[in-house]
């Protein structure tokens, strides 16, 4: 059986159509053993969590397990879990933080933590390797530490 355009198309759009939140798949097809298989590839999804056909799996090992009402609300708290401080905080810019407070903070962690930033390390790249500007905005935690202004907080 050949594996035509329509079908890969079918099969992405039955699983985004069952799927909520809904999924895009990356679906190709590949020749075994001279055989027309589909792949079916799919990120994890940051939201869970996912239902497919109204119901909910699990994956242990190399099998599929369906989760029980009870494990679905534990999944669905535990997603919900956002923290105040890793929060992006709206308005602010690279202007409000104090870079010598920055500065000083990652000559401390290198001398007291053996922290790996190098001198000379552009702010922007400061705050991205210790996990303070997400999506190229501060959080929240940033602000808290190295505001030249509490007034964001």
């Amino acid at each position: 059986m050949d594996v035509g355009r329509k079908t890969i198309e079918g099969l992405a759009n039955e699983i985004k159509q069952n799927t909520d939140p809904q999924i895009y798949p990356s679906i190709s097809v590949e020749d075994i053993d001279r055989k027309n298989v589909i792949v079916v590839e799919v990120k994890e999804s940051k939201s869970k969590p996912v239902f497919a056909f109204d119901r909910v799996y699990k994956r242990v090992g190399k099998s599929n397990h369906r989760v029980s009402s009870d494990e679905i609300r534990k999944l669905a708290v535990e997603g919900k879990k956002i923290y105040w401080d890793e929060q992006v905080c709206d308005g602010a810019g690279l202007e409000d933080i104090d870079e010598e407070k920055v500065r000083w903070f990652v000559r401390e962690a290198r001398r007291q933590r053996g922290l790996s930033i190098p001198d000379g390390t552009p702010l922007k790249g400061i705050l991205i390797k210790i996990k303070l500007l997400k999506d190229k905005k501060l959080t929240n935690a940033a602000l808290l530490l190295f505001s030249k202004e509490p007034k964001f907080l």
